[in-house]
């Protein structure tokens, strides 16, 4: 006769005992009161993973699904989006002005949705139609319209009571900068006293206040004295636009960024009672999030309608290009195709290097995001050399020279910032003509030293096209 050991025999009569319950034993359900907020920013309309496979909406979907479904009975679940929601996104995305990406939000479930300096490009009308489909409440403390017309549905402040706990969400957005925003500037600053009114007001009540600042780390800064007055301080800060994984503090302001695309989500737990942050993991989008299946064939069936051409193998790189390289070929593209003498780009326009091997449509205009039309100068080259020579003495402001370093092709600038500053073109040629983008000339009071209104004319050609033919013509050899 077979003997079995006291600890096989417990195993057994575990098993039959969980086999009678209706299944193998389930981790424990965590039944503590307390709520978990789900926090991502700069989702850019990035609606799949990146090419070192992180991100998609297919996952993020899946996650928040599993959350929800995985809470306690006393645990809510709150899902916050931290703005730059929409912009610079995959090809079926730009091809429909994220009017066919927007409802893909909705399968995020997001509870509350700020408003970024993303958001803020794009006409109100326009944009009122995308928020209307992503679901949640939109919010922008400081944020008013140039007009005095009242937002679609958005609201300063969200107030809420989950698990028992009222939370009040404020928001602090930074705006986009000089030409930037498409069909003429809609929004504008709200005065600040309406940012510390509309966050007392939230407050007054018992709530918890949580502020999410999509601006730089120097806001924070601003921010902190005000807010670390107030009788009820905030419970956590939810920072964005920087792109940034950290956690960190300044003065009595704790605080989180998740990062961008995506690509992590910030998990935070709150305990119930005199609430509190217990707990806060940036928690990876990687292949071991499943992704939920329904959503990523809607997403596939995207690519079919208005993204056929996302794939199509542009140039294979035997190595790996980093952002300098690549700044450099856009200034290419856009001197040989617009055949200039000499291109002008400033470094923001290029938001990444390029990874070694297949370089499709879609992952060269996730690195070139800005599609902007080319302009000529009407400048003769003592004009160019003069402004140029003054605007790289210039201080340097945190937000307006943001992006501002210029890369040149066919000339280049020496001993900028120095008193013998001066412009060396290629050939010696005195007067060349020059193409810059029209982002550049909003910026060009700054970033060029000079105003460039009425001294401009169109090339005919934009970024997306004149990279196009900069690939084809010089990808090659070149990129």
């Amino acid at each position: 006769m077979k003997r079995y050991s006291l600890h096989c025999v417990l195993g057994l009569l575990c098993f039959f005992v969980a086999g009678c319950a209706g299944g193998p034993v389930a981790a424990k359900r965590d039944t503590s009161a307390k709520i978990v907020l789900l926090y991502v920013s700069d989702l850019h309309s990035q609606i799949v993973e990146d090419h070192d496979d992180l991100g998609g909406y297919a996952r993020l979907a899946q996650y928040i699904k599993s959350e929800r479904e995985n809470a306690g009975p006393h645990t809510d679940v709150v899902v916050v989006i931290g703005g730059d929601l929409f912009g610079k996104g995959r090809v079926p995305c730009r091809e429909t002005n994220d009017a066919a990406c927007a409802p893909l939000v909705s399968a995020l479930t997001p509870d509350v949705v700020s408003f970024g300096n993303g958001e803020l490009k794009f006409p109100n009308r326009e944009l009122a139609k995308l928020a209307e489909k992503t679901g949640g409440t939109w919010i922008g403390t400081n944020v008013a319209s140039v007009r005095g017309a009242k937002f679609w549905k958005a609201s300063h402040t969200y107030v809420g009571t989950k698990s028992g706990v009222s939370l009040a969400f404020v928001s602090n957005t930074v705006f986009p900068g000089p030409g930037e925003a498409r069909g003429g500037s809609q929004f504008d600053f709200a005065p600040t006293e309406t940012f510390d009114s509309e966050y007392l007001a939230a407050t007054k009540s018992g709530a918890a206040p949580i502020v999410i600042v999509h601006d730089d780390k120097k806001t924070l800064e601003t921010l902190a004295p005000r807010l670390c007055a107030q009788a009820v301080k905030p419970l956590l800060v939810l920072k964005a636009h920087e792109h940034l994984e950290e956690q960190g503090k300044v003065e009595c302001l704790k605080y989180v960024e998740a990062g961008s695309f995506g690509r992590q989500v910030a998990r935070v737990e709150i305990r119930k009672g005199a609430p509190s942050v217990d707990k806060v993991d940036l928690v990876k989008m990687d292949a071991k999030i499943p992704a939920d299946p329904a959503l990523r064939e809607r997403i596939a069936g995207l690519y079919k309608s208005a993204g056929h051409q996302a794939h199509r193998v542009l140039v294979k790189l035997n190595s790996a290009r980093d952002q300098d390289h690549v700044a450099k070929f856009l200034a290419l593209s856009y001197q040989k195709t617009s055949k200039a003498d000499i291109a002008i780009v400033n470094s923001g326009a290029v938001k990444d290097g390029l990874p070694a091997g297949q370089i499709d449509w879609e992952m060269l205009m996730n690195v070139i995001p800005y599609n902007n039309q080319l302009m000529g100068l009407d400048w003769s080259t003592a004009d160019l050399e003069k402004s140029l020579c003054l605007a790289a003495r210039r201080e340097k402001d945190r937000r307006l020279d943001n992006g501002a370093d210029l890369v040149f092709f066919g000339a280049e600038l020496k001993d900028a910032g120095k008193d013998k500053c001066r412009l060396v073109v290629n050939g010696g040629k005195r007067n060349p003509k020059i193409v810059v983008d029209s982002y550049m000339v909003a910026r060009s009071a700054r970033w060029l030293g000079k105003e460039l209104k009425g001294k401009t004319f169109s090339y005919g050609l934009d970024t997306e096209r004149a990279v196009e033919l900069g690939v084809e013509r010089y990808g090659a050899k070149e990129l």
